[in-house]
């Protein structure tokens, strides 16, 4: 099938995809939707808490009430003055043009009724701002209507001490009158206090949308705390206000307007003062360092917006130990998360992107750069136990640190350009953007929505790729490659691509035989262009793979992190009744004899086989096997563990 360039229009799969995918940037709440057609309904509601409204009202009742209780006194004195049989012969003979205040009544009768059905209609909720709530409305309509009809009884009565009796519904707004006067002279507080449950809150966050869901119920769901109880569930206010308070190089600031859907954290840091950090990091003697292997800096990184002043959560040793662990194997990701306050992606994609000096050397637009990191990050989903934005942050350390000199000096032996750099590097942060938190397997085996649409091929995979170029081309303020010629996007999407459907697992044992062949080839050149594309995915496949290759006590927190999900994966299959996937089943699992087999059969074969392209990844190999032995020695303990309890700690 043939395909067609430029701005052709997406068959249907692309607009499948296209729906199915694309990440949503705009924070409207679900009740904005056709805002438009509302507008004209909301505009009436609002009158009728306004205080003008209100105060007519108030006048008008009063209004009723003396033009009522005048009409009975002078009822009373045509009584006496025409004595009983004159008064009935004239009540018989009655017309409404004879008593003005009858007319008067009428007339008034008549407006109450039509603001009853009005407000009837288009009764609102933020009534409680003026406080008059459902039950109010209810008890005056009712009233009204009385009083309407008590009007109609007296025209056909003719004894003057009934009259005079139903001349007393004068009386009957007078509940709504004093209503409104109460609630609007003395400003009285209806507010409920909240009672706390006794039960402990897992975060400040949970605890403050407890307590403002409690008073928005209260109040009656008004719409701007139903916002402010939206923003703060979605984490909208993890994203700044403002992309750069102290644009550097005569960059122009920028308002941040669009946020993504689905926002990963709830406190971030302004990007500027990470920025700043990273800025400082990569300056030494105040010229900035591009594309060197490792530089310190001696300054305290301090927050742009207190003048002069440390950052108080952070001291000047966490910033440049970080300097440190960037540019080595002894990299913490989970640290790096803590310091940047969950920005730990974000801040490898800035570190790296003025590491290579991305603006000058392959055109990147700064602003969009930052933009698109944030809305990655954000991409990743928080509540899965390993495939969140902090893995996606490691593992673009690992492919950083396979191209320094001190790590694999990849950079130097394949002679990457910057263009192929920013690809691998762009590869590792997007290549498990949405994961779900589950497999392959379990997406084809309950025949998801992603198994149909990718045929139940590289599910994943397949997802992930797609996602990142929907977010890139859904979206122009992070769109990075728009400055990129032709030729040089179709390359980096080749490149992007392909580096992230290597990382299916199904790959893994057929990539590590073309791998470990690829030296004994005549031609072979780890510079030429012919197999760069290899080596490319090989090393996003090995960072992705790579955490085993991490000191022992940080490659076992990822070993728990991915057992957890997988774990939590097989309750799952579980519940629903399925055939638990290979690992998953925390009631035959051994952790410490997994870890074992999977360095043994699966990892160290493929870092044997890259180190004999990239000599300098041998401490990657040495590092396996230190780490092989330790795990063997917790087997007998974790066998203990699955047989007591199932390895419900993990």
């Amino acid at each position: 099938m043939s395909t067609t360039e430029g701005t052709s229009r997406p068959n249907a799969q692309h607009q499948l995809l296209l729906n199915s995918q694309k990440i949503n940037i705009s924070p409207m709440m679900d009740d904005e939707v056709g805002l438009d057609q509302k507008a004209k309904s909301e505009n009436i509601k609002n009158i009728f808490e306004n205080r003008g409204y209100i105060s007519a009202f108030v006048i008008l009742g009063l209004f009723y009430f003396f033009d009522v209780f005048i009409g009975m006194f002078m009822l009373y004195r045509e009584y006496d003055q025409d004595g009983p049989f004159r008064y009935a012969q004239r009540e018989n003979d009655y017309v409404l043009t004879d008593r003005p205040y009858d007319i008067i009544e009428l007339i008034l009768l008549g407006i109450l009724v039509i603001e009853i059905i009005i407000k009837a209609i288009f009764t609102t909720k933020s009534q409680s701002k003026v406080g008059v709530g459902k039950r109010e409305v209810a008890l005056d309509t009712i009233l009204t209507l009385l009083a309407v009809a008590l009007y109609i009884i007296e025209i056909f009565c003719t004894t003057p001490i009934i009259i005079g009796f139903i001349r007393f519904r004068c009386m009957l707004k007078f509940p709504f009158i004093y209503q409104l006067l109460i609630s609007n002279c003395t400003k009285k507080n209806n507010v409920v206090p909240i009672k706390l449950p006794k039960e402990n809150f897992k975060s400040y966050k949970e605890k403050v949308v407890y307590i403002l869901q409690s008073f928005n119920e209260n109040l009656e769901n008004p719409r701007e705390l139903n916002w402010c109880l939206h923003v703060i569930k979605n984490d909208f206010l993890q994203i700044s206000n403002s992309l750069i308070a102290n644009p550097p190089n005569g960059i122009t600031s920028r308002r941040f307007s669009k946020t993504q859907k689905f926002l990963t954290y709830d406190q971030g840091l302004e990007s500027n003062v990470i920025n700043t950090w990273i800025s400082n990091l990569l300056t030494t003697n105040g010229g900035t360092s591009k594309i060197h292997d490792n530089v310190s800096s001696n300054d305290l990184l301090v927050d742009p917006r207190q003048t002069g002043n440390p950052l108080s959560d952070y001291s000047q040793k966490d910033i440049l130990e970080f300097e440190d662990h960037i540019n080595s194997n002894h990299f913490n990701a989970f640290d790096l998360h803590k310091v940047s306050k969950n920005n730990s992606l974000y801040f490898m994609l800035q570190y790296t992107c003025q590491k290579y000096d991305y603006t000058n050397n392959i055109r990147f637009d700064p602003i969009k750069y930052q933009t698109f990191s944030l809305k990655l990050q954000a991409a990743y989903r928080p509540n899965n136990p390993y495939h969140t934005a902090i893995h996606a942050a490691d593992v673009v350390q690992n492919v950083y640190y396979y191209l320094i000199g001190i790590g694999g000096n990849a950079h130097e032996i394949c002679k990457f350009t910057v263009l192929e750099i920013a690809s691998l590097l762009i590869s590792a942060a997007a290549h498990d953007i949405d994961h779900p938190g589950n497999n392959n397997v379990f997406e084809q085996k309950t025949r998801s929505k992603l198994a149909t649409l990718y045929n139940d091929q590289a599910i994943l995979e397949n997802h992930h790729a797609a996602s990142f170029f929907f977010l890139i081309e859904g979206d122009d303020s992070c769109n990075i490659f728009e400055n990129l010629s032709k030729a040089e996007m179709t390359t980096v999407r080749k490149y992007i691509v392909d580096n992230i459907l290597y990382t299916d697992m199904t790959k893994h044992f057929i990539f590590t035989g073309e791998i470990k062949g690829l030296p004994n080839k005549e031609d072979f050149n780890p510079s030429d262009a012919k197999y760069k594309p290899d080596i490319m995915k090989a090393l996003v496949h090995a960072a992705d793979v790579g955490n085993p290759a991490r000191p022992f006590e940080i490659c076992k927190i990822w070993a728990f992190k991915i057992i957890s999900e997988f774990f939590a994966q097989g309750d799952k299959e579980r519940e629903l009744g399925l055939e638990i996937s290979m690992l998953c089943d925390r009631w035959t699992v051994n952790v410490g004899q997994s870890q074992t087999g999977f360095i043994d059969f699966v990892i160290v074969p493929y870092f044997d086989a890259l180190a004999k392209i990239l000599p300098q990844m041998d401490y990657a190999t040495i590092q396996l096997r230190q780490n092989k032995e330790q795990w063997v020695k917790t087997v007998d303990e974790y066998e203990k563990q699955k047989k007591a309890n199932g390895n419900e700690s993990l």
